[in-house]
């Protein structure tokens, strides 16, 4: 990667945080779409969000054009990769349960998302033609442009006015959740899955600006990231609920055996109190370090110029599992710049 003479340093360390992201999903794709890779399925969703974040952040700069090829790539990779990397949280999850007490649920649901996952990895093969997807991937290269034209100071307007925004929606989310937000909270606040939503758009926000070399307190960093794991467990546990019902419920498994039928309804039920456990324990988070975090960011990254833009928003989809990746850290640092603290 060569960084343009004209780019100054905080601006190469942002370009740079993109460019890898975009040698990741290159290089993670053949393997995720030919050999189903857990692991390269998973890095390569989590580069699509992260990429689609950053368009998104930065759309008032972008040509139509441009922008519009690379986030058709991204969403075509996001969309076929997508069962795959669910069906991969779910088994780890139920792989997990209690084998003694939940069976023979476990083993009937492992077996049927096992069959499952050969399927998904299969069409995923079928769907994406990996040269033309690469080929298509260097629309990526106009859109850098239109940025590194902008400068250093016009991408981090960009950056801090959706920093606030972002943060405004997550905070009222995050209220309403923990139960700080009054007897009148609008019921569309107290939507868990919106405030996950919310969350990765803060996260992957963050994440640039780190990138362009503002800083960030690791206690604040590491309350965030605790705060998304438990986020991330509660949607995990939630979609795993959904599918052990309708699975039972697709196969008739109540007509053929009901004491599988039984212990799957058993799954379910331990699963969506362990989901529940997670909400309550993101609610705990909130009440005693949401205040810090807010301030903290608003502080670290002050607004210079007027929020007119609209909140961005992320992809309802995709669980990741807790500790599969970092939610808010210091990006490596380009050679020749000295490093900034997180």
């Amino acid at each position: 990667m060569r960084i343009m003479s004209k780019v100054d340093d905080k601006q190469a360390r942002l370009l740079s945080h993109v460019d890898e992201l975009v040698e990741k999903l290159r290089t993670m794709m053949p393997k995720a779409i030919k050999e189903g890779d857990e692991s390269a399925i998973h890095h390569a969703r989590v580069a699509t969000r992260r990429l689609k974040a950053a368009l998104d952040v930065f759309k008032p700069i972008s040509s139509k054009s441009h922008r519009k090829e690379f986030t058709n790539v991204l969403s075509k990779l996001r969309r076929n990769l997508g069962p795959a990397r669910d069906l991969d949280v779910m088994l780890g999850h139920l792989k997990q349960l209690d084998p003694k007490k939940l069976q023979p649920g476990v083993g009937w649901l492992i077996d049927q998302l096992s069959q499952k996952r050969q399927v998904s990895k299969q069409v995923a093969s079928e769907e994406i033609d990996i040269p033309k997807m690469m080929s298509r991937m260097g629309a990526w290269w106009g859109v850098r442009q239109e940025w590194v034209e902008v400068g250093a100071e016009g991408l981090g307007c960009l950056i801090g006015e959706s920093l606030h925004l972002q943060l405004d929606e997550f905070i009222q989310h995050a209220d309403a959740i923990a139960g700080r937000a009054g007897a009148n909270t609008d019921a569309a606040m107290l939507d868990p899955h919106q405030l996950r939503i919310a969350g990765k758009a803060l996260r992957y926000t963050l994440e640039m600006a780190i990138a362009g070399g503002h800083r960030l307190s690791a206690g604040v960093a590491r309350s965030f990231k605790r705060m998304q794991d438990a986020l991330g467990l509660w949607h995990d546990y939630v979609v795993l609920t959904d599918c052990a019902l309708k699975l039972s419920l697709k196969t008739a498994i109540s007509h053929h055996d009901a004491l599988v039928q039984r212990s799957v309804l058993d799954v379910a039920k331990a699963v969506i109190v362990k989901s529940q456990r997670e909400l309550t324990a993101f609610g705990k988070l909130w009440n005693e370090k949401g205040e810090v975090l807010a301030t903290t960011i608003r502080q670290a990254f002050p607004l210079t110029m007027p929020v007119e833009t609209d909140t961005v928003t992320e992809s309802k989809t995709d669980p990741d599992p807790p500790g599969s990746e970092p939610s808010v850290e210091q990006p490596a640092t380009p050679a020749g710049n000295a490093p900034s603290a997180a």
